[in-house]
């Protein structure tokens, strides 16, 4: 149980990046469970938690997606990049916008590899 984050020490909150981990590695359910306890720890209505909340409905959305679900897919995914939108990148280490534009051209059919999460300052293959 998270019982509280600090969007500035996101580096040293292993639950978030063990969630990053889970997304990348297509993981998307476990990776919304990982970051559920984060989100109400953050405060749901906060920049941060509202971040996280994006987190977890772009993650659920690869999940719907690979279910052959592509109505539900991409309404939550522009429900979880709105309320990403408004915090300043990156944030919790994410380039937004490139994060967007990866996640939109897979599901678009433009990009063949599934999007990860790039955290800055950190390389990752993908």
């Amino acid at each position: 149980m998270v019982v509280s984050f600090d969007p500035r020490e996101w580096c040293a909150s292993t639950v978030y990046l063990h969630g990053v981990d889970l997304f990348n590695y297509a993981y998307w359910w476990e990776a919304h469970e990982a970051w559920e306890g984060l989100w109400m720890a953050a405060g749901r209505r906060t920049p941060s938690g509202q971040f996280l909340q994006g987190l977890i409905q772009v993650s659920v959305a690869h999940l719907k997606w690979f279910q052959g679900l592509p109505e539900p897919a991409r309404r939550l995914l522009r429900e979880g990049f709105a309320r990403m939108t408004d915090c300043p990148t990156p944030f919790l280490a994410i380039e937004v916008a490139a994060f967007q534009r990866d996640v939109e051209a897979y599901f678009a059919g433009t990009r063949d590899r599934l999007p990860v999460i790039q955290l800055a300052g950190f390389a990752v293959d993908g």
